[in-house]
């Protein structure tokens, strides 16, 4: 009784295993890959992308309108008795304006308004009268650079790079996201190998358990000697060893993706991906051409290389004598009545207009020579960069192709070599049940057929690697993974 308690026990445990596996959540790659959208390495990318964005709108305010006002105060006492015209006299000035850097030029505007109060006290009155006079100035200039500066070559150039830096940016955090999700694919891809090695290992120690029951009848029937029996305990307790290792280095790749997710769901979830599904892949000629028009890394280059052109732009024109035409020009206004300062009705009373140049040019510039210099060898350096860069991309893609021309041809040998260790299998059962064979045969075919199998998923997990990263080196991971940032 107690034994049929036991058996129905073990039975049911089995059950609710076999029924946990079967209802047990599945996991794809693009699955898994959304998960990490949230992980704090995506996020700083994405953030390093909206800090240069948040820069160039800072550099941007260099062509606001700057405000400012300005007042001071005088007081003046005549010493002069030999032609004295007033005693005393205090003054009171405020001035202000608006400024403007115009970028699409390179010039400069700006529009005063001064106004100026003075109390005089004249030395022949008597009475102490005080008289006041009141004076107003409206004002504009506009610098317009004829040479240096021109266009606004040097007004803009922290702009314009501050542009190109979120380009260079964004494909930056781009690659560095691809590169990240890449890693944790891979580990998803061990996820996979390791739980098919699994179900391999679990599958054998079930077989040499059969193997083991069936021997053990035989013996009790004296059909067989003792020593089949103590191969076959061997046997199951060698399966068991496989079966627990397997299991730990399950777990443990199960606890590294959940700790990178963030989801704990995916320690008791199951990997969904086609292990041995084969990926066609275009010849190296067109995977080259893929490389040169798509990379993210050479195109980051090339904008910085942008940035440098962008930079020597900005030196040569540095180098060019200063040129500029202002221009000028106010009304003025003055009265002892403060209303009537400001003219008659029809406006200001006195009109000022001029026009000028201003030149001016250091002698020697060695500045501006070694700065030149110094950008031209940046773009040397960044064009053997370039050529480097793109080198090793070429060199990476073709080394993947062709290990997967091999790897390719290797799971079809694989299957082959499956297929007939299956059969060997069936045959050493066949004969050792048949009492023509020996069990020694048996678990050598067992473990034969065991270490294919283990094989095949070995080397179709390197294929599937292999797969992603020639996919990620060509830019086309994500979109093949159906993840979008």
């Amino acid at each position: 009784m107690i034994k049929l308690i036991g058996l129905l026990l073990v039975v049911t445990c089995a059950t609710l295993s076999v029924d946990a596996q079967a209802y047990a959540q599945r996991v794809t790659l693009a699955n898994f890959l959304s998960m990490l959208a949230s992980h704090p390495y995506m996020l700083a990318q994405t953030r390093s992308s909206a800090i240069e964005k948040l820069n160039r709108d800072s550099v941007a305010g260099g062509q606001d309108w700057q405000s400012s006002i300005k007042s001071d105060a005088s007081y003046n006492e005549q010493k002069d008795r030999i032609n004295p015209q007033f005693e005393n006299s205090t003054t009171l000035t405020t001035t202000m304006g608006l400024s403007r850097k115009i970028w699409s030029t390179g010039g400069d505007f700006s529009v005063d308004y001064s106004h100026s109060n003075q109390d005089t006290t004249p030395i022949t009155s008597v009475s102490g009268q005080i008289y006041q006079y009141n004076s107003n100035t409206l004002s504009a200039s506009y610098s317009h650079p004829l040479l240096r500066n021109f266009a606004g070559n040097q007004t803009k150039l922290d702009y314009d790079l501050a542009v190109l830096n979120i380009n260079t940016t964004e494909l930056d955090a781009f690659e560095n996201k691809e590169n990240f999700l890449l890693e944790q694919a891979l580990i998803f891809v061990d996820w996979v190998a390791l739980h098919q090695q699994w179900l391999v290992n679990e599958q054998r120690l079930k077989l040499s358990k059969q193997d083991l029951l069936s021997t053990q009848k035989k013996f009790d029937a004296a059909l067989v000697e003792k020593i089949d029996v103590l191969l076959q305990q061997d046997a199951v307790r060698s399966a068991e060893q496989s079966l627990l290792l397997s299991q730990a280095d399950l777990k443990a790749v199960q606890a590294l993706l959940a700790s990178n997710a963030d989801m704990a769901t995916i320690l008791t979830s199951q990997p969904q991906m086609d292990l041995y599904q084969l990926v066609a892949v275009p010849a190296f000629i067109e995977s080259s051409q893929q490389i040169l028009t798509r990379s993210r890394v050479l195109k980051s280059l090339q904008i910085q290389e942008s940035q440098v052109k962008r930079r020597k732009v900005a030196i040569s024109d540095g180098k060019k004598p200063k040129l500029d035409l202002v221009l000028k020009a106010s009304i003025a206004g003055d009265d002892a009545n403060y209303f009537n300062s400001f003219g008659d009705a029809a406006g200001f009373e006195g009109s000022d207009v001029s026009i000028g140049i201003e030149f001016s040019y250091p002698l020697g510039n060695r500045s501006a020579h070694a700065d030149l210099a110094k950008v031209n060898e940046e773009l040397y350096q960044l064009k053997d960069n370039r050529h480097a860069e793109q080198r090793n991309l070429l060199s990476n893609v073709h080394s993947y192709t062709a290990q997967l021309q091999v790897f390719t041809q290797l799971l079809q040998l694989n299957k082959k070599q499956i297929q007939a260790a299956e059969k060997r299998t069936e045959e050493e059962q066949k004969r050792y049940q048949q009492g023509r064979g020996d069990a020694t045969f048996v678990i050598q075919a067992m473990d034969n057929e065991q270490t294919t199998k283990l094989s095949y998923i070995n080397n179709a997990a390197n294929y599937q690697k292999l797969i992603l990263q020639y996919q990620a080196i060509t830019d086309q991971f994500l979109g093949r993974a159906g993840i979008l940032l």
